[in-house]
């Protein structure tokens, strides 16, 4: 009885590809990685200037150790629009998650407004966010992944 409920199951999905138009089962191919998708996250230096788009992460590297920063997300936008005269600039407030080399994580809730430096710490480290793009306009709303935050990382203790 096991043998023919075997027999049935690869004959309907022999049959199923057939009727499907597959004659031979493939291996799936994985995609062609982005600058952002590069299978893990991108060194960077202490002091340097980089940026990251939403769900990306950066190793960063110092002297004796090293860390990681992961841009997860935006959580509000509410920033005067390009294309519009506010009395008030309106800010933006990023979700920024950072692992010291001892495997302790921090989460940092940075606000970022038009022209000023936010910055927040992590273990030893200053992460400085510099600028989120893109900025927003009227007339369209901004997909979550279209963000990118421009930051620069200090060692604390020089």
């Amino acid at each position: 009885m096991k043998h023919l409920f075997v027999l049935l199951v690869v004959t309907i999905v022999v049959l199923t590809n057939i009727a499907c138009g597959v004659t031979t089962l493939e291996k799936p191919t994985k995609p062609t990685p982005t600058p952002y998708d590069s299978g893990g996250p991108r060194g960077v230096n202490v002091g340097e200037k980089f940026s990251m788009k939403v769900g990306e992460s950066v190793e960063i590297t110092q002297k004796n150790s090293t860390a990681a920063l992961h841009f997860r997300e935006v959580t509000n936008d509410s920033r005067c629009p390009s294309d519009v005269v506010c009395i008030r600039a309106g800010d933006a407030t990023v979700a920024l998650s950072g692992v010291d080399s001892n495997g302790k994580s921090t989460e940092l809730i940075l606000v970022v407004e038009s022209g000023k430096e936010t910055s927040g710490q992590f273990s030893n480290l200053e992460v400085k966010v510099l600028e989120l793009l893109p900025y927003p306009q009227s007339t369209t709303s901004i997909p979550r992944g279209d963000y990118k935050v421009t930051v620069v990382v200090e060692n604390l203790l020089r």
